[in-house]
């Protein structure tokens, strides 16, 4: 069979299509478009695409589960079941990250990661902070089987982070100059707008928060003071309806920024004194 014939059979949005050959048969997306006709599959390959096929067509299942990594600030990462997919929006955080940490840099900076999961956000930033050995990287989780995903990410990554097994900031005994948080924030009532693949697979520890999605926030608010040095920044990444909500959580004791994505759409909060 050639490869151009299972490529045209699909009923997969073409990405994916491409993502699934790009797995199997080791294609990058020039060859995929330009040598396709000319590709002969194996039985094997045939069967493998067939198997990714279903699993992803009829069931929804995720590709990312399915390969087992996804990748995020052009970096590749380990995920599971136990832990969300990275979403690209996310990476607006790390940059706005980036930005308050870089001016910090030259001394002693302590950042913290509440809700790590994989641990893409902590991992990719103390990929852009490598060179800057007084830059100091803790992450944390309630999940157990995230933070192990996120350990092997780090190694694998070269990465010095300090994990942390604690809910918010139940176990965590020191101040950070830069604390960053992605915590679930999807209200019960927003599933009926939610992906059949991310409601069947993803963990809903990691989805849905009480009080139409504000309830970490909430939290948050409660303690961060006992957490932030002066001077230092908190980051929160917002459905796009919950900005305002969040940012009035903070307004009365601190300043509050609300920052858009590339769509408009607002999905950072950024505290600070």
């Amino acid at each position: 069979m050639k490869l151009s014939e299972w490529r045209l059979a699909s009923k997969l949005p073409k990405h994916e299509t491409d993502m699934i050959i790009e797995y199997v048969c080791g294609l990058n997306k020039l060859h995929i478009v330009l040598d396709s006709s000319k590709y002969e599959l194996s039985d094997c390959q045939t069967r493998e695409l067939n198997r990714i096929y279903f699993e992803r067509y009829e069931r929804k299942y995720p590709l990312q589960y399915i390969f087992g990594y996804a990748f995020f600030d052009d970096l590749k990462f380990k995920v599971t079941p136990d832990v969300l997919i990275p979403r690209q929006d996310t990476e607006l955080i790390v940059q706005k990250a980036t930005e308050c940490i870089a001016p910090l840099a030259h001394r002693e900076v302590n950042v913290l990661d509440l809700c790590t999961g994989s641990g893409c956000i902590a991992i990719s930033l103390a990929n852009r902070f490598r060179n800057f050995p007084a830059v100091n990287f803790y992450a944390s989780d309630i999940s157990e089987k995230a933070l192990k995903v996120a350990k092997e990410n780090a190694s694998t990554l070269n990465t010095d982070i300090d994990f942390i097994y604690s809910d918010l900031f139940d176990k965590i005994d020191r101040s950070f100059d830069v604390i960053i948080s992605n915590p679930p924030y999807i209200s019960l009532s927003e599933k009926c707008f939610m992906s059949e693949d991310t409601l069947k697979f993803e963990p809903e520890i990691a989805l849905y928060g009480a009080n139409d999605g504000l309830e970490f926030y909430i939290r948050i608010a409660d303690n961060y003071k006992n957490f932030l040095n002066t001077g230092g920044h908190l980051l929160l990444e917002v459905g796009f309806k919950q900005a305002e909500a969040v940012a009035d959580l903070f307004r009365e004791i601190s300043k509050t920024e609300i920052i858009k994505d590339i769509s408009g759409h607002c999905r950072v909060v950024h505290v600070f004194n």
